[in-house]
């Protein structure tokens, strides 16, 4: 994939000795517009061919069949943009629009989209005038951040709104979805984020709790049941900042909840694995 615009560089023909009818074409051509008038092209007319497969010897002769659905549709939309191209007349003036072509495409392949299609654009025009005003609709970040923001319409719930966004061109993509999406509630995904407050909510509920209030036995019962998943929830936070408050908070409770002899315990607990250390860097130095 990352060497499709080798495409549309000039291609050499091999005959293959089977008794199918069949020809492996080695993607070569210096020039795009040679594919549309090609042998390529004319072998598949005149063979009736129905199926045309690509082989990548920088995989292992790997299919085109095999390709997963977002390669397979990468490829269709390139290709069929290139086609329609060739196919419009000289001094053409119109609009093309592209409704949510990258939906199946990793983000990657996003990122090199627009891209792409500039470069096909560009190679057909060298030979042929095209006014070509294109128009797409999405919700890849990594689209948006190829377009300066007065090219931009950002619709909410249907209507055209203005988010409080500087420039979309180059803009970090964190920025572009929570501001250029609307997704002022955060980036995290939903599951997460709830796991994550039941952290925090205890904990609010809870700072301010004394040993003699009425209900505390109650409430250090349930501590311990859920101290272990707070600390394993805690333990698998990806975003630093966010784990060090979790993990305040955590400390925060089990100091709250802990009687006077399991606070000693943990001490000297501490005191000990200091001891283990301090004498091994002795021992590594003798």
């Amino acid at each position: 994939m990352n060497n499709f615009h080798s495409f549309f560089e000039d291609y050499s023909v091999a005959q293959s000795n089977t008794i199918f009818q069949s020809k492996i074409f080695t993607m070569k051509d210096k020039y795009l517009e040679t594919i549309y008038k090609s042998e390529l092209l004319n072998f598949m007319i005149e063979n009736n061919i129905l199926r045309c497969n690509f082989l990548n010897s920088k995989k292992n002769n790997c299919h085109f069949l095999e390709l997963s659905s977002g390669e397979k549709l990468y490829l269709n939309v390139l290709t069929n943009f290139a086609y329609t191209l060739f196919r419009l007349l000289d001094d053409f003036n119109g609009i093309m629009l592209f409704d949510e072509i990258e939906l199946s495409f990793h983000p990657n392949w996003q990122k090199k989209l627009l891209s792409s299609l500039i470069y096909i654009q560009n190679k057909i025009s060298k030979n042929k005038k095209l006014y070509l005003h294109l128009i797409f609709t999405s919700h890849s970040p990594f689209i948006l951040s190829d377009l300066p923001k007065e090219n931009v319409i950002f619709l909410k719930d249907g209507k055209q709104d203005n988010p409080d966004i500087q420039q979309t061109f180059g803009a970090n993509i964190h920025t572009l979805l929570s501001h250029g999406f609307f997704m002022k509630d955060g980036l995290m995904g939903e599951f997460a984020k709830g796991k994550i407050n039941q952290i925090k909510e205890f904990y609010d509920e809870n700072k301010n709790l004394k040993k003699e209030d009425i209900n505390f036995q109650d409430k250090q019962s349930d501590y311990k049941l859920k101290k272990d998943t707070f600390r394993h929830i805690q333990s698998i936070i990806g975003e630093p900042f966010l784990k060090t408050i979790m993990g305040n908070y955590l400390d925060e409770l089990e100091l709250i909840f802990s009687d006077e002899n399991d606070l000693i315990n943990k001490e000297l607990e501490a005191l000990e694995e200091r001891k283990k250390y301090l004498e091994k860097l002795k021992n590594a130095k003798n």
